[in-house]
């Protein structure tokens, strides 16, 4: 069975593996090959990776180059010399590096809302570390993670990019392979903390809002005329047209399209 016989889904699956782990291309093209993956992604779909994309960028790096992102880089590795050795590696490209013996340690240590990434071993004393992607998913906690294994298997590969790894890497990789795969774990991140910072700076512009201008809101952003606002509100339509004034202001805007993404971004409508 070949990768285009397993349809669009899978496809699609092994495309982004393939292209955004070098090392991962000859273990995933064996996987492409054999029946155990189209049983285990059958009924799935790209919306359960949360770190798909369409086009995801070439993971190359040369051996020396500075990451073109910066975050914090967490190490989880129970191996002293590899852990260390890493950690020094990230902070030579200007990252701040962290090194946790163990899952346990890390998320005792973790302090979420920053740019950051996670580098972590699946073989670990306690916790495994695709144990830990689990928990950070169903913490809701956004941390793209890069997944290091020497035991990679199908169903271990799957599970870790459903719960948060933008890449897979089998061992013995590279450090330019390993730059290269942080690097893109941090600029994912970095879009994620954007994201966050709109979401925040909307909200706190929406709860500025008067209880009657929240009201004018959320009757323009269901497409009612001022006139027929006013009716409602009982109201003259210079007072309605005063307060979407005030609305547009505060919200920062200057049309009703760009007043529905700042609600899409601030959460109160869905996009």
């Amino acid at each position: 069975m070949t990768c285009g016989e397993l349809g669009g889904t899978v496809a699609d699956v092994l495309q982004y593996v393939m292209e955004t782990s070098p090392v991962a291309i000859t273990f995933m093209e064996q996987l492409a090959n054999c029946q155990g993956l189209a049983r285990h992604l059958r009924g799935t779909t790209v919306d359960d990776f949360p770190y798909f994309e369409e086009e995801a960028p070439a993971m190359t790096q040369a051996p020396n180059a500075t990451l073109k992102h910066t975050g914090a880089v967490h190490v989880v590795d129970d191996d002293d010399h590899s852990r260390d050795a890493l950690v020094e590696l990230f902070r030579s490209h200007n990252c701040p590096a962290h090194g946790y013996r163990s899952a346990e340690d890390f998320l005792q240590s973790y302090q979420p809302g920053q740019t950051a990434c996670l580098l972590v071993d699946e073989r670990l004393p306690g916790m495994r570390g695709s144990e830990l992607l689990r928990k950070l998913n169903q913490d809701g906690i956004q941390l793209p993670a890069v997944f290091v294994t020497a035991f990679a298997n199908t169903p271990l590969t799957v599970d870790a990019m459903q719960h948060g790894a933008v890449t897979v890497l089998d061992k013995p990789c590279s450090d330019s392979q390993l730059a290269a795969a942080v690097d893109n774990a941090l600029r994912i991140s970095q879009g994620i903390s954007a994201k966050m910072a709109a979401r925040k700076a909307a909200r706190e512009r929406l709860e500025a809002l008067t209880p009657q201008e929240r009201q004018v809101l959320e009757m323009v952003l269901e497409g009612t005329p001022n006139k027929q606002i006013a009716k409602q509100l009982s109201v003259c339509v210079r007072t309605v047209e005063a307060r979407r004034s005030r609305v547009y202001q505060t919200m920062e805007v200057t049309s009703v399209a760009e007043l529905v993404r700042q609600c899409v971004s601030a959460g109160l409508i869905e996009g």
